[in-house]
């Protein structure tokens, strides 16, 4: 009976928690309107193929409030990869909040749309048909040929010989990233090759023929000869946006390389901002099969638009019933 309790005021909690960052605040004396209460001790055990994103939309009514309910169960380590058996708790406090029948403050900001949070957005890569123009390169790791280090982390001090015509100065950051392979769809189409980021690196000192960088952010192995480009920050909020309409197209391929990946991974499409992808966009991904009667189309899963290119898209896939692979098809999210 708790539970229908709680899908039943969904609606309303969403205005209350659709934007998480910002603190319930007591309306005004003598505003009138619906009081709107709910308790803590609910309790929810993690499922296979269960994400955040659904949890949330089952239980406030809106995906978006995904990470409300990690924030309430610090046992799950990785938002993006649930493990099954897990008991978590959907509401944390009890809390009684006005919603006041006249326009206020509060309800100007429940009127924002929803949003995700990507907190690894700096780390996403990108496929591109537009080459890239590195800024420089790094040549070697200090200490590297002493001790026999090969491999470049976090702290480590690296020598960057800048590209021709290139200034930098010390406090500059740049993302370190690495040029892989072209990158092609079903249809034999070359979309460009991969670059994949593998760190953030901060200029520290000027020498005559190279600058001393230091790894600020490692997100992968950093090796000699990767390459550097301008740093610019990205949101980690992610506004949530309508789909574009009549969308098809493929998943090109996992940032990682995997040859069969799921939910919480990266990926590539061959759609971009000439298709009219947009960063917040959400898509389906499916399957199709030809029966006598008709070809019948099978969801699954759903991934979130994190970056766009002209030609292609850098998205995360939010949720997956079975494996997935390169060439599975992606459309304007399906009934």
């Amino acid at each position: 009976m708790l539970v229908k309790k709680i899908q039943s005021i969904a609606v309303a909690l969403t205005v209350i928690t659709l934007m998480l960052s910002c603190p319930p605040t007591v309306p005004p004396a003598g505003a009138s309107g619906q009081t709107v209460e709910f308790e803590s001790g609910i309790y929810y055990t993690i499922k296979q193929g269960d994400t955040l994103w659904d949890i949330a939309q089952k239980f406030y009514g809106t995906p978006a409030a995904w990470p409300e309910v990690w924030r309430q169960n610090p046992q799950i380590a990785n938002p993006h990869r649930l493990k099954p058996g897990t008991r978590i708790r959907i509401f944390g406090e009890t809390r009684v909040q006005k919603i006041p029948e006249t326009t206020s403050t509060q309800e100007a900001k429940a009127a924002e749309p929803p949003f995700f949070v990507y907190n690894s957005i700096d780390s996403v890569g990108l496929v591109r048909k537009d080459p890239v123009t590195s800024r420089g390169k790094i040549f070697a790791v200090r200490f590297g040929p002493i001790n026999g280090k090969t491999t470049i982390g976090q702290d480590d001090l690296v020598y960057i010989k800048p590209a021709k015509g290139v200034s930098m100065t010390p406090g500059d950051s740049f993302y370190v990233y690495r040029k892989l392979k072209p990158v092609y769809n079903p249809d034999g189409v070359n979309f460009g090759p991969q670059y994949y980021v593998t760190g953030i690196a901060e200029i520290v000192a000027l020498e005559k023929d190279y600058v001393v960088a230091r790894i600020v952010r490692s997100f992968r192995t950093i090796s000699v000869d990767d390459l550097l480009l301008p740093y610019k920050p990205r949101s980690r909020r992610i506004v949530l946006t309508a789909s574009s309409p009549g969308i098809e197209g493929y998943l090109l391929s996992c940032e990682e390389g995997k040859l069969n990946f799921g939910a919480g991974d990266t990926a590539f499409i061959d759609k971009g901002r000439l298709d009219n992808i947009r960063v917040g966009q959400v898509y389906t991904v499916y399957m199709e099969k030809a029966l006598p009667e008709a070809t019948v189309r099978a969801n699954l899963g759903s991934l979130l638009v994190l970056h766009t290119e002209k030609h292609t898209a850098t998205v995360l896939i939010v949720k997956s019933k079975d494996p997935l692979h390169s060439g599975v098809k992606i459309a304007t999210p399906l009934p």
